[in-house]
């Protein structure tokens, strides 16, 4: 979700690689290591969720407080 909409992964892909060029990506010293077996299965499940119809009501029925986070900075478009 991005912006209080869930948005197209093409269009979200070519605005981080925009920004990407652009900016570039300030990892601070942190250097995260996908597991090659996981992460695959890890972004289809992901995928499959958020696809699913049902999502923006499950999300408005839900009966305990949010919190979203912004970074001001980021490159990921939102």
């Amino acid at each position: 979700m991005a912006g209080g909409r869930v948005v197209s992964d093409r269009d979200w892909n070519a605005a981080y690689h925009r920004r990407l060029e652009e900016v570039g990506e300030d990892h601070v010293d942190i250097e995260f290591k996908a597991h090659p077996d996981i992460n695959p299965e890890g972004n289809k499940s992901w995928k499959a969720y958020i696809k699913r119809p049902t999502l923006f009501q499950e999300i408005a029925e839900l009966s305990l407080p949010a919190f979203f986070i912004n970074a001001g900075k980021d490159i990921s478009p939102s």
